[in-house]
C-alpha cells in the first residue's frame, strides 16, 4: 500500500512538473509574441516616418515647382507689358524689328542658300565625273564593278 501510494505521488510530480515547463513555455511563446507586437509597432512607426518624409518632400518639390513657374511667368508678362504686348494689345501692337537682327539673319540665309547651291553642283560634277569614267572604261573594254563605287 505504501508503494502504491507513493508511485502515485511520484507520477502526480512527474505530471506537475510536465504541466509546469509546460505553462513556462507558453508563457515564453506569449513574451516572445508581445516582443515580436512591439517590433512590428517600432517597424510601422518607421515605415510612417518615412512615408510623412516622402510625402512632404514631393510636397515642397511640387510647391518649388509652382513658384518658379509662377515667377517665370510674370517675369514673361512684364517682359510682354514692357514691349507693349499685353493680352488686350496683341494685335494692335506692332514689333518694330531691330535692324541688326534682320541683317544677321538675311546673312545668315544668304550663306545658307549660297552653300546648298554650291553643294548641288559639287554633287553634279561629281556623277558627270562617275559617268564619265563608266564611259571610258566601257570603251576601253576594261569594266571594273570597284570603279563603279557611286552605283552600288
Amino acid at each position: 500500500m505504501r508503494m502504491m501510494l507513493l508511485a502515485i505521488i511520484v507520477l502526480a510530480l512527474l505530471f506537475g512538473l510536465a504541466s509546469i515547463s509546460q505553462s513556462y513555455a507558453t508563457s515564453q511563446q506569449a513574451q516572445a509574441a508581445i516582443e515580436a507586437s512591439r517590433a512590428t509597432q517600432i517597424a510601422n512607426a518607421g515605415n510612417l516616418v518615412v512615408l510623412v518624409a516622402l510625402l512632404l518632400s514631393i510636397f515642397l518639390a511640387a510647391v518649388t515647382a509652382f513658384v518658379i513657374l509662377f515667377l517665370l511667368l510674370r517675369r514673361y508678362q512684364r517682359a510682354l507689358r514692357h514691349l507693349g504686348l499685353d493680352r488686350n494689345m496683341q494685335h494692335s501692337a506692332q514689333i518694330q524689328p531691330d535692324a541688326n537682327s534682320m541683317l544677321s539673319t538675311a546673312l545668315a540665309l544668304l550663306t545658307y542658300r549660297i552653300l546648298q547651291e554650291q553643294a548641288e553642283r559639287d554633287a553634279d560634277q561629281l556623277h558627270q565625273l562617275n559617268l564619265d569614267s563608266i564611259e571610258m572604261n566601257e570603251t576601253a573594254g576594261t569594266f571594273d564593278s570597284s570603279d563603279n563605287f557611286w552605283m552600288m
